[in-house]
Order: structure tokens, then sequence, then C-alpha cells
């Protein structure tokens, strides 16, 4: 697999997501997926406009753990595409350096 440095991290982390695209899918055919989705990253940037589809969360509500009526055994989470989420980790890792040098820890 011949990743960009920065989109490797993005591909490894294991989280759900709302398209049922697997995770495991998009390691497997990033050859054949990476360069169709750099020019669709690229011309979203470029029109400054992402599909629905792809900005969409969904919010899930997963059990923890214990009786099933008690709010506080449920955990909430949002659900993106694929696409998105490798897009936001890849620019949150480019950004991140510039991030913590202007944000203050505090």
């Amino acid at each position: 697999m011949n990743l960009p440095g920065e989109y490797r991290p993005c591909l490894m982390e294991k989280s759900l997501v709302l398209n049922g695209i697997i995770l495991d899918l998009y390691i497997f055919f990033w050859n054949l997926l990476g360069p169709d989705y750099f020019k669709m990253v690229q011309n979203r940037i470029r029109t400054r406009h992402f599909q629905q589809e792809i900005t969409t969360g969904t919010i899930a509500l997963l059990l923890k753990g214990g009786i099933r009526r008690a709010l506080t055994n449920w955990r909430s989470t949002i659900l993106l595409s694929m696409e998105y989420k490798v897009y936001t980790k890849a620019l949150q890792i480019r950004l991140q350096f510039v991030l913590m040098s202007i944000i203050n820890v505090d």
C-alpha cells in the first residue's frame, strides 16, 4: 500500500462510519481509490463545497453496559462518512503544529 505520509494515520484509525464503507476496504484498494479521492478533495477545496452526503453526520447511541433504561449507560457518537473522516484527519495532522503555537493550553 502506497499512502502519502499524512493519510496513513487517517486510515489506521478504527471507528464507526455512516456510509458503511469499511476501513479495510479503503486500505486494500487505496492504490485504486487514492488518485480519485485526491481529485475529489482538491475539487471540493477549490469550489469550497462538499456534497451533503459527505458532510452529514448521524447521532448514534451506544450502550456502554448495564441497564438500558439508565441514560448514564449510553454514550453518544456522531457517524460521519469515511471520505470526510479521512479528509478532516489529514487536515488536523497538517494543522496541529500551527494550532499548538496559536492556541494556549491553559
